[in-house]
């Protein structure tokens, strides 16, 4: 047997031999007993069995007196005197291949830790430079296609470069002085919103008025123009009392949140609330969003559940929020929506959430990538993300989606809460996350999974609903304590389906055409397609109808739907064909 022991430890502090020294030793002596005690066969004397040492390995034990300088055995013949090959290594010491390895593998973390150095290095600059705010400075935007700097006013007015805008600069500087507020950097944003020029003018002013909320005159005139909206109900202004920071946005001035008594420097704030359809939920969402991106410069992150929705969504606050690419007389604002549908998501979503865009729209997917980005990457367009609100909660307990909703929640939780690290920085993020829904049959196990949640729920509705419920041939209430009528009985139409919707179309005709025209329908629902299909075609052959239905104007447009969806590629559909004409699609 051929062994060749010798090692590359290095002496320690001392000057004395480290540990694998001795083990070389002792391993060497174990080897030599075996040589006396079991001859070889194949040689004797100084033959294959010699243990083999390095040649100069006296003066290799000698250098651990010497720790300034240590000289390297050179390595051992690569064959011993009987011609079989030696074993190069000694024991416990790894191999060439896998030092090299190690090697790279060292060299690999250490590149990936100067680049994270490198980048925290350059958000944190970035940040030095950066306005915590929307209002009050210079920012470029695409107005009729080319792109344009402007300035933010305080008051939310966008200004093009030019004399008025340099004048508004100076001004808005003035009064930024006197709130203590910087041009850049941490303390740059707007602590206090009462203390703005446009607020010092509102008369004293009542909870569900927009202006309450310190919001920019041209955006609270935006959404009376664009959606008629004028005021809060009750339940909203009590939701934002509950859902809002008060601290950090300057309402009332309170050390803690009215509603939960609570530390506002959380990391992570969740609120959810619950209101019925149509109740003015989305408006909520919308004015937290806002706030937090006017006066501290936090980006939001919206999250629908359908492309169509998104679409929807993009063109309302674009309207409201004024970035629709015409006019720069409003804030500017700049929203996106990321589906697979939308143009500016042609890259990705790595692609195209840059750190220019204030709000972002998307699909549950294209949120659950956002998130991953905003977990592990350290660049600017994940630096200032404060806000995202969550649509539709309740699918969150859908069979195909429902598990993508979750794990956006999930990581958003440890994210912020300092159990997953910001790549950008070591420190604790502060994020509010914002959900609604209008079906959802139990709050308290969300409330606890959500790290005890801000809850709020109602049972508001603008236009009150009326329940009743179809019994045979009579109407009954909705809680079945009293008939409220018997439903006619008419030709060919034994489940009296088509007479319950005549019963609505003859009440809007008691008001007059212009409003039965305008703004009266029946919405009925089926649970299949096929149903849907019977049900149209049955109340089509059985429609007794009503006085406008010989409209010449409503002839003309059922006759013209019908010429579109002829012209279409998919033609026009059997049932719509024998529908339509009667006023049922």
């Amino acid at each position: 047997m051929n062994l060749a022991f010798w090692t590359s430890a290095k002496p320690t502090a001392g000057g004395l031999p480290s540990d694998d020294y001795y083990s070389c030793l002792v391993a060497a002596e174990a080897a030599s007993s075996r040589k006396q005690r079991y001859p070889s066969a194949h040689g004797s004397g100084s033959g294959s069995d010699d243990l083999i040492l390095p040649e100069n390995y006296a003066g290799y034990l000698k250098s651990y007196s010497k720790p300034d300088k240590v000289e390297e055995p050179p390595p051992p013949a690569a064959r011993g005197s009987g011609g079989s090959r030696a074993n190069t290594r000694g024991i416990g010491a790894p191999s060439p291949l896998r030092e090299r390895a190690g090697l790279e593998r060292k060299r690999k973390r250490d590149q990936a830790r100067q680049y994270k150095s490198k980048m925290r290095s350059k958000v944190r600059q970035m940040l030095k430079k950066q306005a915590h705010r929307r209002l009050g400075l210079w920012r470029s935007r695409v107005l009729d296609g080319d792109r344009v700097p402007i300035y933010v006013s305080l008051d939310g007015i966008a200004y093009p470069r030019g004399r008025d805008a340099y004048v508004t600069q100076e001004r808005d500087q003035k009064a930024l002085t006197r709130m203590s507020v910087s041009e850049f950097g941490p303390n740059s944003c707007i602590v206090s919103p009462r203390a703005l020029p446009y607020c010092q003018q509102y008369p004293p002013l009542t909870p569900v008025d927009l202006r309450f909320w310190h919001l920019p005159p041209n955006i609270v005139e935006a959404y009376r123009l664009s959606s008629g909206i004028t005021g809060l109900y009750t339940w909203q202004a009590d939701c934002l009392k509950t859902l809002l920071d008060c601290t950090l946005f300057g309402f009332e001035d309170q050390p803690v949140s009215p509603a939960s008594h609570r530390p506002l420097d959380r990391p992570f704030k969740c609120g959810v609330y619950c209101a019925p359809t149509s109740g003015g939920k989305s408006l909520v969402a919308e004015l937290i969003m806002l706030r937090r991106l006017l006066f501290r410069g936090l980006r939001g992150v919206y999250t629908l559940p359908y492309v169509s929705i998104c679409q929807e969504k993009l063109q309302q606050l674009r309207r409201v929020w004024g970035d629709s690419g015409q006019s720069a007389s409003l804030a500017a604002l700049r929203i996106e929506a990321f589906h697979s549908n939308a143009s500016v998501d042609k890259e990705g979503v790595i692609g195209g959430w840059t750190a220019g865009v204030d709000v972002a729209l998307g699909t549950l997917e294209k949120v659950n990538g956002m998130v991953n980005r905003l977990v592990s990457q350290a660049d600017s367009s994940t630096s200032n993300v404060g806000t995202v609100i969550i649509d539709e909660l309740h699918m969150v307990g859908d069979e195909q989606r429902g598990h993508i909703l979750e794990l956006i929640l999930l990581k958003l939780m440890l994210f912020a809460t300092g159990r997953v690290t910001s790549a950008s920085s070591g420190e604790l993020y502060q994020l509010q996350v914002v959900c609604m829904s209008a079906t959802l049959p139990s709050l308290d196990p969300l409330k606890s999974w959500l790290l005890e949640a801000d809850v709020y729920t109602t049972e508001f509705r603008p236009v009150p609903l009326e329940y009743f419920v179809k019994v045979g041939p009579r109407l009954h209430s909705g809680d079945l304590d009293r008939v409220v009528r018997d439903i006619p009985l008419l030709q060919g139409d034994p489940d009296r389906i088509t007479a319950l919707i005549w019963e609505v179309a003859q009440e809007a005709c008691s008001v007059g055409y212009d409003a039965a025209s305008n703004a009266t329908g029946v919405i009925v629902f089926c649970a299949t397609k096929a149903w849907c299909e019977k049900t149209a075609v049955h109340v089509a052959s059985t429609w007794p109808g009503v006085p406008w239905d010989l409209d010449d104007t409503m002839l003309r447009g059922r006759q013209q739907a019908l010429d579109i969806l002829r012209a279409s590629p998919a033609g026009l559909c059997p049932t719509l064909e024998k529908s339509i004409p009667k006023g049922v699609a």
